[in-house]
């Protein structure tokens, strides 16, 4: 017992003396610019190297031994500071951002996270303040503006519209020009499955699966250079997309993220009608005339177009729920948004669920799984060259035809239309009896596994997939006028139900090896491999004359069509890329990709694609100082072979050897080593190979107050796969062959200006600029012109060696050799009134009309956070680029164009006389007799007729500059707060497409026919574009 108490106090006094030893430190973090408490701050004692971490108030205990004499604060992204204890108990840091910000990091290829200060390849990374609030479910609309290089073609402002990207311009012809889209490490499906180029249906891209809400971070890989490590599906770039997860909150701590919004939507760029003019021809009334080339009317006129649209809305609720322990974290993120189109019958919904976590096996190992879930079903109209398009009516209809008050179908058959123009759907009865509807459903994610058993290697493997699901439903009803049911009694009518399922597996195990001192000698070193397995079945069911009203099911059509197509290929790829830096100064940068592809379009199915880059960090080499933080020159080179993927099975009912239209033509444009009909494929075909060279220069200036990045680049893509067209005696219409080379070279370029930083105001202006130049180097031995698309009337979309890619071709003014138009100046032709005479001429051979890519685009950013109050104000837009305006054009033909309103006012056109003669052996000659002083009237003559063939007099740049978005908000923060059940509180208002000005009349410039086709460029009575505003609560507690 005696022993017992003798121990008890040896221990007790140990303990004392211990204590005695040890000091308690109290104190608190917070940001230096913001004053904002930092959480999870790293308070380290570098001689024992253990420490703690500051809670969500930014505030820290910490024993302290004798022997320690300084605490050093780690947190990421802000400058390391060591701090000496001396006498003090209680220590308050403020902590900064990093002078040269070599160690901040980003995502880049495969996920992998890097320090992108050394990076010598281009990219822009987005943070989520300019992805998340701005009131929109769809990302491409928020992207457009966001990041220079990056142009965003949206077709229209309808529900589930499609929507296409692309990185540094297109360049090529055939193979698809979008860049790889990235989530959370797994690359996914983005482009439409089914194509409406035939039948003026807009399928929806897979981006509008993504909930905006949940991105965390969107970095953009500019070029090939930069997403190298992809292989083929890297040539046009990658956009990286990283979504939340629950590794950045608070240990030991739950967030709860709940938000709402809603906006209303309206519609802007209808097209400006005459208000003059009746219905009829040569100024007499005429009943039943699809023409509005009247007489004046003699009572009051009807507004066919305006009763047509309505305020739409979008609504999107976001539940987010993520938690974080020493051992783990998880994330879980839900998303209702729920539109009403701004055209009756139009909407859409969609649900996606995202369930995330990761946990740490100890100090070596953890694993992680990301499921997402998606449900987006969208009601839709038919528009373009669809004569059961709503447009026609609400367009076309004379004023004194009063399409909206009068009865739309016979009261004793309401499969009989009542309407003027026999050759088109009435818009009501076509909103009544024509459906469209379109279906998707979608899950992907990936399991994945870290593992380090020394600080040297890390071992990953992610293995994940994609199951998708898209259905189309499309109901022509009795009587419409596009299957040709305009009858008495009604007939026609088609039934169309589609289906596209596409699987994809992806397998990618790698190893990196890390040597050296970062911060001196250090060589990575990252080993790979990638296995890609996809497989797609499309199938498209048509049944053809509905037998009965009422029961749309394709059993009960006269006739049925079957056509399925099967695609299924295996890509396996060894990578490796070595990474060098010395002292943070000079960065070396080889990768290397060899891929093996199971149906490629060639015999020798592997290929190898090699990148190189180097970047010099010159501001490393210089003193601290307060006028240049960071300084980098940059030089990269790649070799990326692009393989079309071509279908390897296909039963097709209706055409031979040419898809259904239904289908995509990136997808299933020509079936696998086959000979058809319409084409022929050169056995010797080899792939595309794209080449890149990029410089590059980043500054930091003034404390962090300017950023600039420039990038040049020049990218040659040649060995294009081209469809020749073939002479008729060789049996096929065109050939598939290598032939032809695009160079893109231009400069893109971001600043960063912060007039103020500080505590509680903010002031920082941001823009982007992108100029870009396309030529076609090369078409084809014998030819310098080639047709491209589906499009073979005029105009066409072509490839014309010497001039950008692509261009419109087609019919155009006559002109002098000083470029000025010629007129008809013979009043009479053998004796008779010639009705031409005044007229613009036709020229004979079609030419090149306009360039469609603009020639730089760009946008200006400002914004002010004075405490918890913030405006952000964006404006864009685009100079040069020409696109054919169809809906002008048949507007102006049909005598409703606001231009048809001076029909009867004389005007001499700006243009020189001539006119053609033949000489004695039968050649035309010009002739060309001075400056132009005939007065003609712009009549029915003039646009039905003298012009309408001529597609230069459609031609229009789509130049223009608008105020993409405005957003207020104000943020309520009680993080300081130990009480308060809402820790955080955002309310914002927010507004889109404010205001636009441009010369582009009747539409909005942004607005696509084709679609996401790459031959865009046509816009033929598509569904105009949307003013947006509206407000948003988010609450995190």
């Amino acid at each position: 017992m005696k022993k017992v108490i003798l121990l008890s106090i040896i221990t007790l006094l140990v303990n004392l003396t211990a204590s005695a030893q040890n000091k308690t430190i109290r104190g608190t973090v917070t940001d230096a610019i913001t004053g904002k408490p930092l959480a999870g701050v790293n308070v380290l004692l570098p001689e024992i190297g253990k420490g703690v971490m500051t809670n969500q108030e930014g505030n820290f205990k910490i024993v302290v031994p004798q022997n320690e004499s300084n605490i050093l604060f780690i947190y990421p992204d802000k400058a390391r500071k060591e701090v000496e204890i001396a006498n003090q108990a209680f220590i308050s840091v403020e902590l900064g951002p990093i002078r040269t910000k070599i160690d901040e990091t980003a995502h880049f290829s495969f996920g992998e996270k890097r320090e992108k200060y050394l990076q010598p390849y281009a990219y822009q990374e987005l943070s989520s303040s300019s992805i998340v609030q701005k009131g929109s479910q769809n990302l491409a609309t928020i992207l457009k503006g966001k990041a220079s290089s990056l142009y965003v073609d949206e077709t229209s402002g309808m529900p589930g519209s499609s929507a296409s990207f692309s990185i540094r311009g297109k360049n090529s012809a055939f193979i698809n020009n979008e860049p790889l889209i990235v989530i959370d490490g797994l690359p996914i499906t983005s482009d439409a499955a089914f194509s409406g180029l035939s039948n003026g249906m807009d399928y929806s891209s897979r981006i509008n699966d993504v909930n905006p809400e949940d991105i965390k971070s969107i970095n953009i890989l500019k070029g090939a250079s930069a997403a190298a490590l992809y292989g083929s599906r890297g040539a046009n770039g990658a956009i990286i997309i990283t979504t939340f997860s629950g590794e950045n909150i608070k240990p030991n701590s739950t967030r709860v993220n709940v938000g709402q919004s809603y906006i209303v939507n309206q519609v802007i760029g209808l097209p400006e009608q005459q208000n003059q003019f009746g219905q009829g021809s040569e100024g007499q009334s005429v009943e039943d005339s699809p023409y509005s080339w009247g007489p004046s009317p003699s009572s009051d006129v009807n507004d066919n177009m305006n009763p047509l649209f309505q305020d739409g809305y979008t609504a999107i609720s976001n539940f987010d729920i993520s938690g974080r322990s020493l051992k783990g974290n998880y994330n879980l993120a839900l998303s209702y948004a729920d539109q009403e189109g701004i055209i009756p019958n139009s909407g859409m919904n969609r649900i996606t669920a995202k369930l995330r976590g990761e946990l740490k096996l100890g100090n070596k190992l953890s694993i992680g799984a990301i499921t997402n879930l998606g449900l987006n079903d969208v009601s839709k109209l038919a528009g373009g060259n669809n004569t059961s398009s709503v447009l026609n009516g609400a367009f076309l209809s004379p004023l004194t035809y009063n399409l909206w008050g009068t009865a739309f179908a016979n009261e004793n058959d309401p499969n009989q239309q009542e309407y003027y123009h026999a050759g088109a759907d009435n818009p009501r009865w076509s909103l009544v009896n024509n459906q469209f509807n379109e279906l998707t459903e979608k899950v992907f994610g990936s399991v994945y596994l870290k593992y380090k058993p020394a600080k040297w290697i890390e071992l990953n493997y992610r293995g994940g997939g994609e199951l998708l699901s898209e259905e189309i439903n499309e109901i022509y009803g009795l009587g419409s006028s596009y299957t040709d049911g305009r009858t008495n009694p009604p007939s026609g009518g088609r039934i169309i139900n589609g289906q596209n399922t596409i699987q994809q597996i992806n397998s990618n195990l790698n190893a990196k090896l890390k040597f050296g001192n970062p911060k001196g000698f250090a060589f990575d070193l990252l080993l790979g491999n990638e296995y890609i397995d996809t497989q797609s079945e499309s199938i498209i069911n048509q049944g053809f004359d509905i037998t009965e009203s009422g029961t749309e099911n394709i059993s009960n059509t006269t006739s049925q069509q079957h056509d399925s197509l099967t695609y299924i290929n295996q890509n396996l790829g060894f990578y490796a890329n070595a990474r060098l830096s010395l002292y943070q100064i000079l960065y070396i940068d080889l990768a290397g990709r060899q891929d093996y592809i199971s149906n490629s379009t060639y015999d020798n199915s592997q290929y190898f694609n090699p990148t190189a880059g180097l970047s010099f960090v010159f501001s490393q080499l210089m003193e601290e100082n307060n006028f240049l933080n960071m300084g980098k020159i940059s030089a990269s080179f790649s070799e990326i072979v692009q393989a079309p993927y071509f279908n390897q099975s296909m039963n097709n009912g209706l055409n031979s050897g040419i898809s259904n239209p239904y289908f995509s033509p990136s997808r299933t444009a020509f079936p696998l080593r086959t000979q058809e009909g319409n084409f022929l494929r050169n056995e010797g075909l080899m792939p595309q190979i794209t080449t890149t060279i990029d410089l590059g220069l980043n500054l930091e200036l003034f404390n962090n107050h300017v950023e600039l990045n420039v990038n040049y680049f020049q990218e040659n893509t040649s060995n294009q796969l081209l469809f020749v067209p073939q002479a008729p005696s060789s049996g096929v219409k065109y050939r598939l062959q290598n032939s032809g080379e695009i160079q893109n070279t231009g400069i893109e370029s971001n600043i960063r200006i912060s007039p103020v930083l500080a505590k509680n105001f903010e002031w920082n202006i941001a823009a982007n600029y992108t100029a870009i130049e396309s030529e076609v180097l090369s078409v084809s031995e014998g030819l310098n012109s080639i047709p491209l698309g589906a499009n073979s009337e005029s105009p066409e979309i072509r490839m014309i060696e010497g001039s950008s890619f692509p261009v419109i071709y087609g019919n155009g003014f006559l002109r002098s050799d000083e470029g000025r138009m010629i007129v008809d100046n013979r009043e009479f032709i053998n004796g008779n009134a010639n009705p031409e005479f005044g007229m613009p001429i036709r020229d004979p051979n079609k030419k090149e009309l306009g360039k469609m890519n603009p020639d730089f685009w760009g946008a200006l950013t400002n914004e002010f956070r004075i405490f918890g109050l913030s405006l952000h104000v964006q404006f864009d837009g685009q100079i040069g680029g020409s696109a054919y305006n169809g809906n002008s054009k048949i507007m102006k033909e049909f005598g409703m164009d606001i231009a048809t309103n001076d029909r009867q006012d004389g005007v001499v056109l700006d243009a020189v006389k001539g006119y053609y003669s033949l000489d004695g052996e039968g050649n035309a000659i010009l002739n060309v007799e001075g400056e132009n002083n005939i007065v003609i009237t712009k009549g029915e003559y003039f646009w039905r007729n003298a012009v309408s063939d001529i597609d230069e007099a459609h031609i229009y740049s789509t130049n223009f500059i608008r105020l993409r978005e405005a957003k207020i908000s104000y943020t309520f923060n009680h993080d300081n707060s130990r009480n308060g059940f809402v820790k955080k509180a955002a309310i914002y208002v927010v507004g889109r497409n404010l205001w636009m000005e441009s010369s582009f009349p009747n539409m909005d410039p942004e607005t696509q026919w084709i679609g996401t086709s790459p031959y865009y460029g046509q816009q033929y009575f598509h569904f105009p574009q949307m003013r947006s505003f509206g407000g948003g609560i988010n609450l995190t507690f």
